[in-house]
Formats: C-alpha cells, sequence, structure tokens
C-alpha cells in the first residue's frame, strides 16, 4: 500500500494478555511500514505504558459505566483530530463507545475484532455494531465467523478470521542447547526431557487435566518432567494437584518468561489442554514454529490450526486419560511425531507470521478504501448534478 494510513485503535482491557499483545505487534509493524498508530486504552496499563514508549500517540480512557457519556465524547473529540483512515476496536466496552462515536464521522475502514470465541449474543444492539456501525468483523477463530455470519448476517465479504501472527525468533537455539540451559534452570540432570505447557494459569486451559494426564504415564517415562511457564495465580492451586497426584518432584512452575523460546525448544512436545472457548492460540502457533510438537483439544479455534495426525495431534477436552495416550504417542512414536513437526512448522511459516497477517489487513484496508472512495466521488457527482 503506497498511502501512509492514519491507524488507530481502541482497547478497553487494562491486563497484558493475548489481545493486548495482538494489537501491540499489529501496531509495531503497522508502524514500521510508516503508518501513523494512535492507541486509545486505560492509562497506566501494560499497553498504555509501551504505546508511550513506542512513541505513538496515546489516549488514556478508562471506559467505566459511572463515566461513559465523558468517554463517548472524549474519543468524539480524538477521532475529529486524529481523523483515522482505519479504527479498530478490540474490546466489548470500547467497541460500544468508539464505533457509536465513529458514526456518520466517515471514517474510510472501520474494524470490529472480537478475540474470544464465546457466540455473540443475537441482539438487536449486537446486530447494529456488526452490520451496521463496521466496515469488517475480525474474528481469531473459524467457528465465531461463521457464527456471527449465520446468527447476525454479517455479509461473508465482509467477517474474516485473521489470527495473530508470531514474531520468529532472531536466533533458534539448538534443542539440546535448549535443554541444557531448562536444566541448569530446573537443577535437572542434562539428559532429563520436557512436557510443557506455556501461557495463562486459568481452569478453563485444562491444567488439572495435563496434571492428571502426566501422573498416568510417568512410570511409563521416567526421564521426562512436566514444566509450566506462566504467572501462577493463587486460588488455582495446581502445585496441590500435583501432591495429590504424586508428581510434585516431576513437575515445575516457571512462573512467567518474557522469552519463551528456548522452552519450546527444549520440549518434546506443547500442550493446550483448552476445557473450551479457545481461539488460535499463540502459543500453539509459536510451538509449531519452533519445531516443537504439539497437542491441543478439539475446541474453539484450536482444529483450525492442528490438523490430527498431519501437523499434530487432537483429543478431547477434560479427559486426562485420552490425552495421556496422545502424549505417549508422541514420544514414542518418533518417526510420526518428526513428519508432523515438519509440517507444522511449514504451516505456520505460510499462514501465521505476523507478515502475513499484516499484508492480510492491508490488503482488506486497502480494498476498504477503494470502495469508500468511490462511494465519495459518486456522492459528489450526485450532488453536483
Amino acid at each position: 500500500m503506497k498511502k501512509k494510513l492514519n491507524i488507530l485503535h481502541t482497547v478497553s482491557n487494562n491486563q497484558w494478555g493475548g489481545q493486548e499483545r495482538r494489537v501491540y505487534n499489529e501496531c509495531r509493524w503497522m508502524n514500521q511500514k510508516g503508518h501513523a498508530i494512535t492507541i486509545i486504552t486505560p492509562k497506566d496499563t501494560p499497553l498504555y505504558k509501551k504505546s508511550k514508549t513506542r512513541g505513538w500517540q496515546t489516549h488514556g480512557i478508562e471506559f467505566k459505566k459511572h463515566g461513559i457519556l465523558g468517554d463517548f465524547f472524549k474519543i468524539k473529540s480524538i477521532l475529529k483530530d486524529f481523523k483515522p483512515d482505519v479504527l479498530n476496536t478490540h474490546g466489548n466496552m470500547d467497541a460500544k463507545l468508539a464505533l457509536t462515536a465513529a458514526r456518520k464521522m466517515n471514517i474510510p475502514c472501520v474494524i470490529l475484532s472480537r478475540h474470544i470465541t464465546p457466540a455473540v449474543n443475537n441482539t438487536w444492539y449486537n446486530r447494529l455494531l456488526y452490520t451496521k456501525l463496521c466496515t469488517y468483523v475480525f474474528t481469531t477463530a473459524d467457528c465465531t465467523t461463521r457464527q456471527i455470519i449465520q446468527d447476525l448476517g454479517v455479509p461473508e465479504d465482509r467477517a474474516f478470521t485473521i489470527s495473530s501472527g508470531i514474531i520468529p525468533p532472531q536466533k533458534k537455539l539448538s534443542r539440546q542447547t535448549a535443554r541444557e540451559k531448562i536444566a541448569r534452570e530446573l537443577d535437572q540432570d542434562a539428559n532429563t526431557r520436557y512436557i510443557g505447557y506455556i501461557g495463562r494459569f486459568d481452569p478453563a486451559k485444562g491444567l488439572m487435566e495435563l496434571l492428571q494426564a502426566f501422573a498416568q504415564i510417568k512410570n511409563h517415562i521416567p526421564e521426562y518432567r512436566l514444566v509450566m511457564v506462566g504467572q501462577t495465580i493463587p486460588w488455582y492451586d495446581l502445585k496441590k494437584k500435583a501432591k495429590e497426584l504424586g508428581v510434585e518432584t516431576l513437575v515445575f512452575f516457571t512462573g512467567y518468561k518474557k522469552d519463551p523460546w528456548p522452552y519450546y525448544r527444549a520440549f518434546d512436545c506443547k500442550v493446550l489442554a483448552s476445557r473450551d472457548n479457545e481461539g488460535i492460540a499463540q502459543s500453539l502457533l509459536e510451538a509449531m514454529f519452533s519445531g516443537c510438537p504439539v497437542i491441543g483439544t478439539n475446541v474453539g479455534g484450536i482444529p483450525d490450526i492442528i490438523k490430527d495426525q498431519e501437523n499434530g495431534l487432537i483429543t478431547p477436552p477434560k479427559d486426562p486419560t485420552a490425552l495421556a495416550s496422545k502424549l505417549l504417542k508422541t514420544i514414542k512414536d518418533t518417526k510420526e511425531t518428526a513428519k508432523r513437526v515438519k509440517n507444522a512448522s511449514q504451516f505456520v511459516s505460510r499462514n501465521h507470521t505476523i507478515d502475513v497477517m499484516g499484508e492480510k489487513i492491508l490488503k482488506l484496508v486497502e480494498k476498504a478504501l477503494t470502495q469508500y472512495k468511490c462511494f465519495t466521488n459518486h456522492a459528489d457527482t450526485s450532488d453536483n448534478s
């Protein structure tokens, strides 16, 4: 795209999860292409601070119910000043305010992004948001795209699945080097092997089932340890469960790690045992790209990227015994696992990098701008006739 765009994103969440990382990484990519970025998000959140550090225009709006009217007029004022070519909303509250504020402001491309997979309620207001107040709807999983088309009546040429694109690491460690690095960190023998999880610690991620599956097969794979990478939550006591299952000395909790890539390289399998409502998980894409075998459950957007027996293994949710069987298959059948790993890495390289994601978005934006220009030129001609 030759035209340099003014792009404005709104994010009402105050955490630093997959949604916020997606917005930040997309903005970095667009900014590197020469496009101007503005972010509206609650003040002092991780996204707000990172946006300010990048030098982007950053506006702190809290998106609280008690200040909804004031927030609406603030957003309207920012839109008037910035004059975006593209407005992209990402949360529930900011979508309602920003899409309404943008109405009749002649913004060429307005995008409503849906980052989660629970069904969108078929209400008159949601139909207004999804079919009248935006140009496109971007989802992160095909199941969500199909649902909004079927239930809300969003036209097929305006609803698109655009999952987050991974940013490949600058350097890829050898598997042996990565295992030795993890062994030193965990004070394990250099020949120890690892099964792992990387991500948010939440009951919905099926971590209890992962512990149970590991406990079932621990005697068959005595050289293996289970490593869980991420920030633990006090009320979700996985350590207690590990002790109950008799695997407390074989399970390690590393806490949050800024750089997960050495763990993907060290793992002989990365598991995402989500129970429901999972999008296209960034951690799975990263693991697949890095050459780490993957197992996921048949929920949400996971089957969009893991094709069972082709580039990974799929297992039913909430079924530790089935998961245990898939783990043993991955570890023991090395020849078939190697084939799946090769296919997985090629699949992600072709379809799910930050470059692929960015170019897909720009192509759709360019289409919207062209249609907008044609429409306005026609309107001008009609007015003069």
